[in-house]
């Protein structure tokens, strides 16, 4: 754990802009570098609304730079309104150690040289839930061969993307046996 200076800073994260300190403390003395991952929440008033991003900074320290990633984890929509004391890059600029933490795409991304100089503010809609297409059928093939003049024999290939279902339900008809299935092969 990371000690702090009082209990409710610890329950609540640090902030620059509370004035807050969280103090770190070392096992042992260190001459290389070293990183340290602050994981915060901020609760908002609303399901949309104004915010600006909680601002970080190192105490005593000779240099400091870093990188913010913004990502949606729902279906909000995130768009910049205001920022100060950062630069815009590209995702393909951000460390891989950075792209690796995203579990949804980055929808906006920064770099800066002095946290105490950074400002990002957003504007966070939050969108009504639509229905969604769970899966699409780009090529299907029917082959029907009618044996003996008694029996029709089938054939059914189809390739289809699917977004979210680990299953697809094919309807056949009610008298119809199915012989073989096969996935990807």
């Amino acid at each position: 754990g990371v000690p702090c200076d009082d209990a409710s800073a610890a329950s609540q994260g640090a902030t620059a802009t509370a004035g807050r300190t969280l103090k770190v403390v070392l096992d042992f003395a260190t001459d290389s570098k070293y990183s340290l991952r602050l994981e915060t929440e901020m609760e908002m008033p609303g399901t949309s609304g104004v915010i600006v991003l909680p601002r970080f900074q190192c105490r005593n320290t000779n240099r400091e730079k870093g990188f913010i990633a913004v990502e949606a984890r729902t279906n909000v929509e995130i768009r910049e309104v205001k920022v100060t004391g950062v630069g815009r890059v590209d995702v393909s600029e951000l460390p891989p150690s950075v792209v690796a933490q995203a579990t949804h795409p980055i929808l906006h991304c920064y770099k800066f040289l002095l946290a105490s100089a950074t400002m990002v503010q957003l504007d966070i809609k939050k969108h009504k839930d639509v229905n969604v297409l769970i899966a699409t059928v780009d090529n299907a093939w029917l082959q029907t061969t009618c044996a003996d003049g008694r029996k029709l024999l089938s054939k059914l290939t189809m390739t289809l993307r699917n977004t979210s279902k680990q299953y697809l339900r094919v309807q056949i008809p009610s008298n119809s046996h199915v012989w073989s299935t096969s996935v990807g092969g």
